[in-house]
């Protein structure tokens, strides 16, 4: 379950930040997930939370400032980009 949660939620970033909150539905979500759109409502609840969960993902920059401060701005763009 929670790996499905994770991977509709980096599908979702990436559709939201590619159009927009109005333009992306749920079944755009789910078909690009490979998962049926009952699935991301159960798991989320409304387009509404999906959106929330996303942006409170996209906000959380801790991880990045952990460590030295060589290579911190690699840090930042790799989970600003979500590129491991």
């Amino acid at each position: 379950a929670e790996e499905h949660r994770a991977h509709i939620l980096e599908v979702a970033r990436v559709l939201f930040c590619q159009s927009s909150f109005d333009q992306t539905g749920v079944r755009e979500v789910a078909a690009a997930a490979g998962v049926d759109p009952a699935v991301v409502v159960r798991v989320f609840g409304s387009k509404e939370a999906l959106f929330e969960a996303v942006a409170e993902g996209a906000f959380a920059l801790e991880e990045a400032f952990e460590g030295p401060t060589e290579g911190m701005g690699a840090r930042v763009a790799r989970l600003l980009t979500g590129k491991a």
